[in-house]
């Protein structure tokens, strides 16, 4: 075997030991030293679990049958997709310090070096000794991707590392990885291509059946499989274009003779200190209003805000009536989490949507949800084996069964292939159409510029509002 590859395998195959489902079939790669793959597919098409057997994690994936021909694997450094599985420590600073202590590196060395991979990444270095659990999706990212780099090994595997990230962001963090991986093997998964294209040597296309379907050239991808492309759903450049021409968008605008939500003179505190103030804000009937900012500014804690889970001052009103700190909403608001699983509470796909329901033609409904959000032949599997992308799916499916009012959601397309986010934007609309109305946090901008009626800033703590389609004259 050629000393010249890095990773080499053949006719990977894996299966589900319970239901025989094949995940991957018959996967054969090479992977030269220093080069840089990146691995697209539909959600589900068995990109982790790829990426977990290259990285030597093929004991840990409990409930699957490995088969493999010679198998040669480096040693690796790894980002989950899911930031919170793979810290271990509470703090910044223990986390990244806990991979230095691995290296034998003397603790009175150890804090030059974490504030300037801290830095690296975009994170704040001034207090490198702050709880993990108060940090943001995006930021946590960031930082798993710091505890990553700092092990320096030959290679790096990352699974959707931009994921959580303002555009402007993913791209500083990309070139950052490209610096500091140079010279080292690179195996990436990432939904966001623009950020990521320019970085790589080759790209892998995986389809919906685990099998590998292309290898080649970024640069010749595109132009010489098309139809691949389409079929597996994956974004490529036109996607959205394609889309916005066969899909007639927002026929309908908000009723602004109908409020139903009013921040005045509003305030989120987190500690008593100010996270997020309004001083002026309207939600109408109808409204699809997208939350911007980059990450950290308190995207997330206005959600829980509204929701009643944090605490805040001023004037806060729902249809007219005022609503004190600690009231129950949820009878008003459905809330989709940024981290799916921490909505979970059943054992089943299927008994995940009937739970949500109250009423017998709720329970009957759920058949066609799993239908409309790509979660039917999953309905009998426990929500934390689906993929990261098939979990963000069904806690928003969640939403659907018991419809209210306010639909609030925190980045409900992140980890999605092309083809399931228009499902997922599709159902939402309709939503809308129907008297919905929904505040959404994304740091995708196309979609801001598609679907939001108003979209609102978060910056430096402040609240600004901007309506958006109506004045732009896209309805015709």
């Amino acid at each position: 075997m050629s000393q010249s590859y890095s990773i080499q395998f053949r006719n990977l195959t894996v299966q589900s030991s319970s239901t025989s489902r094949t995940i991957l079939e018959r996967v054969s790669l090479a992977v030269k030293s220093g080069e840089n793959v990146l691995i697209l597919g539909p959600s589900g098409a068995g990109k982790s679990t790829l990426m977990q057997v290259i990285a030597g994690l093929s004991d840990s994936l409990n409930g699957l049958n490995i088969e493999v021909d010679n198998l040669k694997l480096p040693s690796c450094s790894y980002v989950f997709q899911d930031p919170d599985s793979q810290f271990c420590m509470p703090y910044m600073d223990e986390e990244l310090g806990f991979m230095l202590e691995n290296q034998s590196v003397p603790t009175s060395e150890m804090r030059p070096i974490i504030k300037r991979i801290l830095r690296k990444v975009g994170l704040p270095d001034q207090q490198p000794h702050t709880a993990i659990q108060t940090l943001s999706m995006g930021m946590k990212q960031r930082l798993a991707l710091a505890s990553a780099m700092i092990q320096n090994e030959e290679c790096m595997i990352l699974d959707e590392p931009s994921a959580l990230l303002d555009p402007h962001g993913a791209e500083k963090l990309w070139e950052e990885i490209a610096k500091q991986t140079k010279g080292k093997t690179v195996i990436a998964v990432e939904h966001r291509l623009t950020e990521a294209l320019p970085h790589m040597d080759r790209i892998l296309l995986l389809n919906q059946n685990g099998q590998l379907i292309a290898d080649t050239k970024p640069s010749s991808f595109f132009q010489h499989y098309q139809n691949e492309i389409k079929a597996t759903g994956i974004w490529y450049p036109s996607a959205w274009r394609e889309y916005t021409q066969q899909n007639p968008l927002l026929t309908s605008l908000p009723n602004k003779e109908k409020t139903m939500l009013t921040l005045t003179n509003w305030t989120l505190l987190r500690k008593k200190k100010s996270l997020v103030a309004i001083k002026q804000a309207k939600v109408y009937q109808k409204d699809w209003i997208c939350i911007t900012g980059v990450n950290g500014a308190g995207k997330s804690s206005f959600l829980y805000g509204l929701m009643n889970l944090l605490t805040h001052i001023g004037q806060y009103d729902i249809n007219g009536h005022a609503v004190a700190n600690k009231e129950d909403v949820t009878d008003r608001m459905n809330f989709v989490f940024q981290n799916p699983e921490y909505q979970f509470v059943t054992t089943s796909v299927e008994q995940e949507l009937v739970y949500s329901a109250t009423t017998d033609a709720q329970e009957e409904a759920v058949a066609s949800i799993l239908y409309q959000f790509g979660l039917a032949e999953h309905r009998q599997m426990h929500p934390y084996r689906l993929s990261v992308g098939q979990k963000r799916r069904l806690s928003v499916a969640t939403a659907f069964v018991n419809q209210k009012a306010f639909l609030l959601l925190d980045e409900p397309t992140f980890g999605q292939d092309a083809s399931q986010t228009f499902a997922v934007l599709n159902e939402m609309e309709r939503f809308r159409q129907a008297g919905g109305t929904i505040l959404m946090v994304t740091h995708d901008e196309t979609l801001v510029e598609h679907f939001a009626t108003q979209q609102w800033v978060i910056e430096k703590g402040q609240l600004v509002c901007r309506e958006r389609r109506q004045e732009r004259g896209l309805l015709g």
